[in-house]
């Protein structure tokens, strides 16, 4: 439970002070010396009487007013209104910089983090190439419009925060990025945007450095959803199985014609089923994964062995003694 500072509502059972929050409990103080445990979802605020002095942040009004127009899930299914998440962050000072992108939602609604974004005092803005910092959402994302950021901030620099990494940094005043990168790999576990980012768009999340001339996967074509992704191939914590990667990348080389998701272009890139083109192509992405993760101050040390390892298995198993070019390498230098 974290503890809180002075706050009181009305609720269903009265007049009551907030004296403990967290995602699954809030405890009440009553009138009366009586306490009163509830689950977020299950607080019905009538009233908010007393929020924190605090500036910038919301008024009693404000406050009371966002609760019965949006609710948000804030952590699987624990729903809390907007209003106490401003509330919480009614002593945020605002620290991020002054252009700040928001794209996708979730764990917060994206309307929602807009509205307590600019009630802390951040500005945002439409991501475009003066765009400083973006707050990626777990969903509802797309990714031609990440794509074209990373394009129009190329040679600079793009501080990318999942939306839990922001409302650190406002309620702490620490920049996240200042902490060690196993911190921020931590924020950024099992997160789809952040994946998406590393994976298909080949920025190497959580560097700053978007290359010049921005083009994913070191020059190897990339679309939103990469064919041996779209496939199920994972590798890094998590991942599947050595023999079910494997399958993976049998059933891409052997089996499966690209689907008609894919542009005609894309699809010609990978040639025929069980083709020396088809394993060209395989071995040069898994390779490229590869490389870029090698090139991060804090690689993936399980991804890369599971890159490498696969790669050494589509050697023996489809190259060696049938086919003569040359076969990528994983070193970066």
């Amino acid at each position: 439970m974290q503890l809180v500072p002075e706050m009181k509502i009305r609720c269903q059972k009265g007049v009551a002070r907030v004296e403990e929050v967290s995602p699954d409990e809030i405890k009440l103080a009553l009138d009366g010396g009586l306490y009163w445990k509830v689950h977020p979802k299950h607080l019905e605020v009538i009233e908010i009487l007393e929020v924190p002095a605090a500036q910038p942040g919301p008024s009693k009004d404000e406050a009371a007013a966002s609760f019965s127009l949006f609710s948000t899930t804030i952590t699987g299914e624990v729903t809390m209104s907007a209003s106490l998440l401003a509330w919480q962050l009614a002593c945020a000072r605002p620290a991020l910089p002054d252009r700040v992108a928001v794209i996708g939602a979730g764990p917060i609604d994206h309307d929602v983090l807009l509205q307590i974004l600019m009630w802390v005092g951040v500005n945002t803005t439409p991501p475009d190439k003066e765009t400083d910092v973006l707050i990626l959402g777990r969903a509802d994302w797309n990714g031609q419009e990440l794509r074209a950021l990373l394009t129009a901030r190329s040679g600079q620099t793009l501080k990318v925060l999942s939306q839990e990494m922001a409302l650190a940094w406002l309620t702490t005043a620490r920049d996240p990025f200042a902490t060690d990168e196993a911190v921020l790999r931590t924020f950024g576990a099992d997160h789809p945007g952040l994946d998406h980012l590393e994976q298909v768009l080949a920025f190497s999340w959580p560097t700053l450095d978007v290359p010049h001339s921005f083009i994913p996967l070191d020059g190897i074509e990339a679309l939103d959803i990469g064919y041996l992704k779209w496939a199920g191939y994972r590798a890094g914590m998590g991942a599947p199985a050595a023999s079910d990667r494997r399958m993976v990348l049998h059933t891409c080389y052997r089996v499966d014609a690209l689907p008609l998701v894919f542009p005609q272009w894309y699809r010609e890139q990978w040639g025929p089923p069980g083709s020396q083109a088809r394993l060209r192509k395989i071995a040069e992405s898994i390779a490229a994964f590869c490389k870029n993760q090698l090139k991060k101050r804090s690689p993936s040390e399980a991804a890369i062995e599971h890159w490498r390892s696969d790669l050494e298995w589509l050697k023996a198993q489809y190259y060696d003694g049938r086919y003569t070019f040359q076969w990528p390498s994983t070193n970066v230098w």
